[in-house]
Order: structure tokens, then sequence, then C-alpha cells
């Protein structure tokens, strides 16, 4: 134990972090070890920030040869990955600025009223305030509101198909706003939606509640669970794809 102790002072702390060049660029990575069997990259796509997860004990040395390795993967992913972001529509809250419902764009037209309210007329989104710093606010209240209807009459049927396949429902569903995650189903069989999936088409939504459905029945992301998400919707793989260039939690 003291032999061990004396090695683990003598040698310098693991490596948390490290730098690979793409594009003539030097991108940073975090490296995450954890109790795993194999070492994977993943690329965040809010930010395009890079993580190495990788076994405990792990060399920093293979490591390094790792990425390495992955540097033509990781630079084709992060340009994709900033291609798609530059064409999301940022959101501001102004006469004319375009937000997105159901996937189509929309642009503001914002009047000022004692009655406040979000309505669709035609190619147009008119936003009534009673003073236009409340124009974010309203349509918070407008897309919360929207979501408890539309993406539970989308979810409806996928519930009731899903329950004749596999005879699991879920036990509650609720809507939240986060920044983290399009949907999450819970151990004990509840449900949550992002509201802001009401910006995303419907097929992202079906897509999102029957990644979920699927976790009532293996509560992880393991190859029996994808199986089962592909018998239920072999073309998942685009509508996840299409989810994320469209729009982002995050935003």
């Amino acid at each position: 134990m003291l032999r061990r102790l004396r090695q683990m002072l003598s040698s310098p702390p693991p490596a948390t972090s490290g730098e690979v060049i793409c594009d003539g660029e030097s991108v940073p990575y975090a490296i995450v070890r954890s109790p795993r069997r194999t070492m994977s990259i993943t690329i965040r796509r809010s930010d395009c920030s890079v993580s190495v997860r990788v076994p405990d004990g792990t060399p920093d040395q293979t490591i390094r040869r790792f990425v390495e390795d992955k540097r033509e993967w990781i630079t084709v992913h992060r340009r994709n990955i900033l291609n798609d972001n530059s064409k999301r529509i940022a959101r501001r809250y102004e006469e004319g600025a375009v937000h997105l419902y159901l996937g189509h764009p929309y642009p503001l037209h914002i009047v000022t009223s004692a009655k406040e309210g979000v309505e669709i007329e035609g190619e147009v989104m008119t936003v009534s305030v009673r003073s236009l710093d409340r124009c974010q606010r309203v349509m918070y209240t407008w897309y919360a509101r929207q979501a408890e209807t539309v993406i539970l009459e989308i979810a409806r049927p996928l519930i009731h198909s899903f329950a004749e396949r596999c005879g699991r429902r879920p036990s509650a569903i609720r809507f939240v706003r986060v920044k983290s995650y399009w949907g999450q189903c819970s151990s004990n069989g509840m449900i949550k939606f992002n509201i802001e999936l009401m910006r995303a088409p419907r097929q992202c939504i079906e897509y999102i509640v029957v990644h979920e459905l699927c976790h009532l029945v293996h509560h992880n992301h393991s190859p029996r669970f994808h199986e089962l998400v592909t018998s239920c919707m072999p073309d998942w793989k685009e509508r996840k794809a299409l989810l994320e260039k469209s729009v982002s939690c995050r935003d």
C-alpha cells in the first residue's frame, strides 16, 4: 500500500484535457475518465466542444494517439455542426424577427394591446403585448400552452400503438423547459417533453415521443434499445438529424 502511494505521488496526475489540430485550428478537448471499457469521442452540438471518454487508468499517450487517429472524423463533424448552427434562426424578440413553429419560420408582428397573446395569421406570427419588453414572456407562455395540446395530440396515437406492441404506457406526462434534453423518461415511467419541441417539425416530435416510449422497456441506450426504436420507427436517424439541424433547446 505504501509503495503504491509513493508511486502515485512520484508520477504526474493524469491529463484532464488536450488539443488536436483541425482545419489548421487548435481544438481543445476534455478528458472524462470513468469505469468503462472503451474510448469514445463526443462533440457537443451547441458549442462544438469535444469530449473524450476513456476507461479509468488509460495512459495519456494512449488517449493522445486515439484522438490523433480520429482527427479527420473530429474535423469533419465539427465542420458539419458549425455549418448547421450557422443556418439556425437566432432568437430575437422584435418586429420582423423570425421564429419557428412546428418547423415553419414566421416573422413576428408585434402590436400593443391590453389583451396579450399570440396568433398565427397566414405567414405571420402576431404577438399582442401590453409593452414591448413582455414579448419574450408572452411567447414563452404561448409555446407552453401549445405544447400541452399539440405534443399530447401527436403523442396519443403513438402511445396507443406502443402499448399494443410492448404492453407499456407512461405513468404520467409533463412539459418542461430545459436546455439539456428534448425528452426524458424516469424509472417510474414518467415522460417529460421539452416545450421547445414546438419549434421543431412534427416528424421530429414524433421521433422524440417514440424514443422516450422505448425507454419504458430499455432504460438505457443499449443496442437492444436502438433495435426497438428502429422497429417502431425505421427512419428515426433521419428524423434525429433533421431535429439537430432545425432547432436547439439550448438557444
